[in-house]
């Protein structure tokens, strides 16, 4: 609940148990770049993936509210999708896993 509250986005684990892990290789972040993604919206979408509200994704890479929510929209568009849990359950599809804490 404290998730909720605090802005974060919740996921129940049944649907990311039906999110099939493709046998071949997984996304990496050059492959979110031939979707048109820059390094800041790829750093955007993995904050994204964390349940992070616009607010601390903001805070987080020192950008303006309004900014976050044009990389998202720009996300949404690369990844044909209309909501933020669409976009987290198309990219874990993709086999994208959120980079290690240190490149964020």
């Amino acid at each position: 609940m404290k998730l909720v509250f605090s802005g974060g986005l919740y996921i129940p684990s049944e649907i990311l148990e039906e999110c099939p892990r493709p046998t071949n290789k997984p996304a990496t972040r050059g492959s979110l770049k031939n979707l048109g993604l820059t390094d800041r919206q790829i750093e955007v979408l993995a904050l994204l993936m964390k349940g992070k509200s616009n607010k601390v994704i903001a805070k987080t890479l020192n950008m303006a509210v309004p900014t976050v929510k044009n990389h998202i929209t720009v996300v949404l568009k690369a990844l044909s999708v209309t909501t933020r849990t669409e976009a987290i359950i198309k990219v874990g599809k993709m086999g994208w896993e959120l980079p290690p804490r240190s490149e964020l």
